[in-house]
């Protein structure tokens, strides 16, 4: 029994002396200690490449510092592999940095993916190094002041899955995109602001692109080209935006339509379109978001065009006739639609919305020949969450239908012909709002409490109505409150109560507001225009050394 257990006790010895051993093999070979991830050669290479780098802000504190001093994998942006422990992800978007982007991350071969977006890397040129990192699949260099030629090694990441590129005011360019023809594998392409001016063969590169599914060229300068023939159609292809390139209609629809057969999405907003919607369009059946704002659009029937499909439509600002019953009533999968800034003209009933059981987002404004007519009763069937109805003649009366939407937060019905008092139903019934605009109309009357019901409330404009009676008690957390040109009247003193305001904008202008100006703007630390002219009040001129904008009556009587 002795003898058993001796050979025991030498067989425990010998296992933890083998362990000890292996430990110190494994710590010598991988240049880690026991429970750290990160690799002393990759540790270091982010400290050469941070010290390339200006943080200002010390985004990268973790980075070295003692508490995670070897173990670069718990460092900020960094991310290690939990099997072979290299580092796999490298995110520093938006951290404010500057500086030189360090060849020393080639030292990091296993790199996956980079994102250096929205940094300041003061126009500099992307690196060409960038191109041998051969295991990326995701590199984000978007608004972070890269300039000049893109470089064509970048071609020669053949896994990359996702690419973004942007700069500002075109001050990234390229004259040709064959590089982008080797990325076999790529799915999503952003450039924004890229300068492709002479990248005539941009058509032809997409073309050879058979996994892509998602294109964003936004305000490159491409040139219009000839659809080529035969043209082989990237049938992955399912979003498409290629906004702010000033096209013309007469040849990028047929490019649209040979491109791909099965889109999900097409934004061509904020070029120079016109004529009509062709009615080809109908055709793409698989088509959920369409996005023509911002163009020359004309036609009295644009739904003749527009696909049942349809889940979500930009028409705004065009010239666009007709009816909007016409336009959208029997689109019955709508939950966005914003056919602002048109020549539309119709009365709207109940009607409309018969097969709009979707809806979340409605804005008809700025289409003066719009009118409601829509009975106090109608309980509609959506929930909206947006509605934008300026311009358009919405009153006399408050919408009363507005009661039932309990997931509103936007409501823009400024300058409607509203003549009529403020609801009280309505801050309770709308929870979520944070934006209202009722201004220009002919409200009157004292105005409810908006200040208990909102959880949330940044931009409140209620100029130029006849609202009365004492100032209100405002939104504590609003950042935009306009409640010029009424007929408020009494002391302002309420306001030094509210010194845990984020106002950045507060217009108290043209009403009747008196007595001595309290002197407690100076605790508003966040209040950087402050509109106080046209009023009775007397007095002296309070401290406003935080306020950048201020206007006071000129009142020649004051002390």
């Amino acid at each position: 029994m002795i003898v058993g257990q001796k050979f025991f006790q030498h067989l425990q010895l010998l296992v933890i002396v083998l362990f000890l051993s292996w430990r110190a093999t494994f710590e010598h070979s991988t240049g880690t200690e026991v429970g750290i991830k990160c690799l002393e050669k990759e540790r270091e290479a982010l400290l050469k490449f941070k010290d390339e780098l200006i943080d200002e802000h010390g985004r990268l504190s973790s980075w070295g510092s003692e508490k995670y001093k070897k173990d670069c994998c718990k460092w900020r942006g960094v991310t290690c592999d939990n099997q072979t422990n290299h580092i796999v992800e490298l995110d520093l978007c938006d951290m404010a940095l500057r500086g030189n982007v360090s060849i020393s991350l080639l030292e990091i071969q296993h790199l996956e993916y980079l994102d250096l977006s929205y940094n300041h890397f003061e126009y500099s040129k992307i690196p060409q190094f960038i191109g041998s990192l051969g295991r990326l699949q995701h590199l984000y260099l978007d608004g972070s002041n890269f300039s000049g030629e893109i470089p064509h090694h970048l071609g020669n990441l053949s896994e990359l899955n996702s690419l973004g590129l942007s700069s500002f005011h075109g001050s990234l360019t390229s004259t040709s995109l064959d590089w982008l023809s080797r990325l076999n594998s790529l799915n999503y392409l952003y450039m924004r602001s890229v300068n492709l001016t002479m990248a005539t063969d941009w058509l032809q590169t997409i073309t050879k692109l058979t996994k892509l599914q998602r294109l964003e060229l936004y305000s490159c300068n491409l040139s219009m080209v000839l659809t080529p023939s035969p043209f082989n159609a990237s049938n992955s292809l399912s979003d498409f935006r290629l906004s702010g390139n000033e096209f013309s209609s007469s040849w990028i629809f047929p490019l649209v339509f040979n491109l791909s057969s099965s889109l999900s999405y097409l934004d061509l907003r904020s070029n120079k379109l016109q004529g009509e919607i062709p009615l080809s369009l109908r055709n793409m059946t698989s088509l959920t978001g369409l996005d023509l704002s911002n163009n020359q659009f004309t036609g009295e029937e644009p739904h003749l065009a527009l696909p049942s499909s349809l889940s979500y439509l930009y028409l705004s600002d065009n010239m666009f006739t007709g009816t909007v019953t016409q336009c959208i009533g029997s689109l019955s999968k709508l939950e966005d639609v914003d056919i602002s800034s048109n020549n539309f003209e119709d009365v709207i009933t109940e009607s409309l919305f018969f097969n709009l059981s979707h809806l979340g987002m409605l804005d008809l404004s700025y289409n003066q020949g719009i009118s409601f007519n829509i009975s106090s009763g109608w309980n509609p069937h959506f929930q909206l969450t947006d509605v934008f109805l300026s311009r358009c003649k919405v009153g006399p009366h408050f919408p009363i239908w507005l009661r039932t939407q309990k997931r509103l937060e936007y409501l823009d019905i400024s300058n409607a012909e509203i003549s009529d008092t403020f609801p009280d139903w309505f801050p309770k019934s709308s929870p979520k709002l944070w934006a209202l605009n009722v201004s220009h109309n002919n409200f009157h009357g004292v105005l409810p409490d908006l200040s208990s019901n909102f959880s949330r409330f940044e931009f409140t404009d209620l100029s130029f109505n006849h609202f009365n009676g004492s100032l209100p008690i405002l939104p504590p957390n609003g950042s935009v409150v306009d409640l010029s040109s009424n007929e408020f009247s009494g002391s302002i003193t309420n306001l030094c109560n509210e010194t845990s305001c984020y106002w950045h904008f507060l217009d108290l202008s043209n009403n009747l507001l008196s007595g001595q100006l309290p002197d407690c703007f100076a605790n508003l630390p966040n209040l950087q225009y402050l509109n106080l002219a046209h009023n009775n009040f007397s007095g002296k001129i309070p401290s406003l050394n935080t306020v950048s904008y201020t206007r006071g009556q000129e009142n020649p009587n004051s002390n």
